[in-house]
């Protein structure tokens, strides 16, 4: 299966995230998204549409920059 643009965005969200908020581990972003998805698209991780992932996403990773201590940090986009 190859991945789609919206999987390969969606990857590359998380690996924005990442570099926003470099005290975040990988693993504790992927416990995390169960609940950012339940809370802001209202459906399980399990359930939730790759284009409802993207939102989630995009929002908490804005979410993270807005909370860095570094005022250079600002989202891609």
């Amino acid at each position: 299966m190859t991945a789609t643009p919206t999987q390969r965005e969606a990857l590359a969200v998380i690996a924005e995230i990442l570099a926003v908020a470099p005290d975040l581990r990988l693993g504790q972003l992927l416990a995390f998204l169960p609940l950012l998805c339940e809370d802001r698209a209202g459906r399980s991780l399990w359930d939730v549409e790759d284009d409802e992932l993207l939102p989630v996403l995009y929002s908490h990773r804005d979410e993270m920059a807005d909370r860095s201590p570094d005022p250079a940090v600002t989202p891609p986009g």
